[in-house]
């Protein structure tokens, strides 16, 4: 029995350093300000299980709020929505690998 060759990942040529720390500063602003720390937010969704489709839908209208800035020529507005949106996916990440890793245990 032949196997299929497997193929070469896709190369990536570059990854915008500044969007990253900008999206690393976000998530940053979102723990000192609100204090939503991956741990807390494991706690939190002990205690209400919404707390992960709640930071879906928070990622996911953000998302679609920068979409919408972009097509009325809203640049600033719509990176800015952007970054939060990642910053809240990069948060549900978080949880997401904290939620594996306790159940893991």
């Amino acid at each position: 029995m032949e196997h299929e060759p497997i193929p070469a990942p896709p190369r990536i040529e570059a990854i915008s350093v500044r969007a990253m720390e900008d999206i690393m500063a976000e998530r940053h602003r979102q723990i000192q300000k609100f204090g939503h720390t991956p741990e807390q937010d494991v706690a939190a969704h002990r205690d209400a299980p919404s707390r992960v489709p709640r930071l879906s839908r928070i990622a996911a209208r953000t998302a679609r709020d920068a979409g919408e800035d972009l097509q009325f020529g809203k640049l600033e507005t719509a990176r800015k929505h952007a970054i939060q949106s990642a910053a809240t996916a990069l948060a549900l990440v978080e949880m997401i690998d904290n939620l594996m890793e306790a159940e893991n245990g």
